[in-house]
């Protein structure tokens, strides 16, 4: 019969935007876009999960550019419309590459993706939680 998760989830976002500010002397609000796609235990088993992001930003003429493309995504642990997964994949950020692992969270009652990378990771700015369309349900019969 193969693994069975305790829940399965979605998030779905295209056009999203925050505001960030940069800390410095001078705080620099900085808008971020992003994209976020994902499907975490299809049909109630892994097979087939995924978690894809891409965000984009410009700062005191920088332009900075990442996006995550999982590789594999472990067994979520499901709580009151709360998913929350590792996934493993590929980071890469204006060009550069790195494998990393996230603690992606998929919270369905605040309709938010919160994606928690290694302290080792080191981007140019700090990712909050972002609004999407989540969906959370229960693979209990």
């Amino acid at each position: 019969m193969g693994l069975v998760c305790d829940c399965r989830a979605t998030a779905a976002i295209t056009d999203g935007t925050i505001t960030i500010t940069l800390p410095g002397p001078i705080p620099l609000p900085v808008t971020v876009t992003y994209s976020i796609d994902a499907s975490i235990c299809p049909d109630c088993t892994p097979g087939g999960s995924f978690f894809n992001a891409n965000f984009s930003a410009s700062a005191l003429g920088f332009d900075i550019a990442a996006s995550f493309e999982s590789t594999s995504v472990g067994l979520p642990v499901c709580e009151n419309g709360v998913l929350t997964v590792e996934v493993e994949g590929t980071l890469t950020v204006n060009g550069d590459t790195s494998e990393v692992t996230a603690t992606v969270t998929l919270n369905g009652t605040e309709d938010e993706v919160c994606i928690d990378l290694p302290d080792d990771v080191n981007l140019p700015i700090d990712i909050p939680c972002l609004a999407a369309d989540v969906e959370v349900f229960s693979c209990e019969a």
